[in-house]
């Protein structure tokens, strides 16, 4: 059974689906109202505010006052592409490079220790702000509160500009690859880790550490490493798609975006699938955050909020 109903002046789409059981409610955000552009870029949470990264601009939502808005004077650039809080600052990245805000303002960087600070991914953990500049002249940046370092693997390895997400877990970072699987820095010393080890394929599009593990999303699947070994999803387990493009930890579930197939979100046993059919406002996932009890997805053709009972 599904019901449909326009349900805001943001053009608002709302639809109730049976998907495996309890009904699954979408929510589509469209129109100038809401966003600048329909190509969602990135969806990252910030206490009660949610900002959502377009083609085109970013705007940002007040869970409080349920009302969007503009970026702060001194924000640079319109594609949120990573997020994080640290030193009591927010870092805010984009396509135009590296927004700071704090106390006195915003202010932007769009080089860092010899790199273009521009498409960045963020990740924080107790004393290092990390950041990947995905640009072929960007690669990884160390900041320790005081200063930045564009870092290496070791001496002939060159900066890695090939780095595409990051994920900090129990003090270990991983770092996803367009071309050469992940790269682990744990206790001071990196380690490559390929399809050789289990990884379902060498482009890793996202990372999503839990208390159990490291999921790693690719275009050939999704991984699992539990500690001890990897294991690999595909369509044959229950994935709507092999071609996995974000990942977020819910609670004690995953959702998994894919760039064909919708979400799907799974609990360690199976996988519920949730696509244009059940109301998404496009099949190709961008981003991925969870707010409450409602789970945020980025398509190229706008925003849904989904809420599970």
């Amino acid at each position: 059974m599904r019901r449909i109903a326009v349900v805001c002046a943001a053009l608002c789409l709302s639809i109730a689906a049976e998907s495996r059981g309890a009904a699954v409610e979408v929510q589509a955000f469209f129109g100038k109202e809401a966003l600048p552009f329909s190509w969602v870029s990135g969806v990252f949470r910030d206490g009660n505010d949610v900002w959502v990264g377009t083609k085109n601009g970013t705007r940002i939502y007040s869970l409080a006052g349920k009302a969007w808005r503009t970026p702060p004077p001194g924000f640079t650039g319109n594609a949120v592409t990573g997020l994080a809080r640290f030193g009591g600052s927010l870092y805010v990245a984009t396509e135009a490079g590296l927004n700071i805000g704090g106390p006195a303002g915003w202010k932007a960087m769009n080089r860092i220790a010899n790199a273009v600070a521009s498409d960045g991914d963020l990740a924080a953990s107790e004393n290092t702000l990390w950041m990947a500049a995905r640009t072929m002249t960007g690669g990884l940046l160390q900041f320790d509160g005081s200063g930045w370092k564009l870092l290496s693997r070791g001496e002939g390895t060159g900066v890695m500009s090939n780095i595409t997400r990051l994920s900090v877990r129990n003090g270990e970072l991983w770092a996803g690859t367009t071309n050469n699987g992940i790269y682990l820095l744990k206790s001071g010393k990196w380690t490559v880790i390929g399809p050789e080890d289990g990884l379902p394929g060498l482009w890793i599009t996202s990372l999503a550490g839990t208390g159990d593990g490291m999921y790693a999303g690719s275009p050939d699947g999704l991984g699992f490493y539990d500690g001890s070994r990897w294991r690999v999803y595909r369509v044959a387990d229950g994935l709507p798609s092999n071609k996995v493009s974000a990942l977020k930890v819910y609670e004690n579930r995953v959702v998994i975006g894919t760039f064909d197939r919708g979400i799907s979100i799974f609990d360690g046993r199976r996988f519920r699938n949730i696509g244009r059919a059940e109301g998404l406002s496009d099949d190709r996932v961008e981003s991925i955050e969870v707010v409450g009890d409602e789970i945020w997805v980025g398509t190229i053709n706008g925003l849904s909020l989904v809420r599970i009972p």
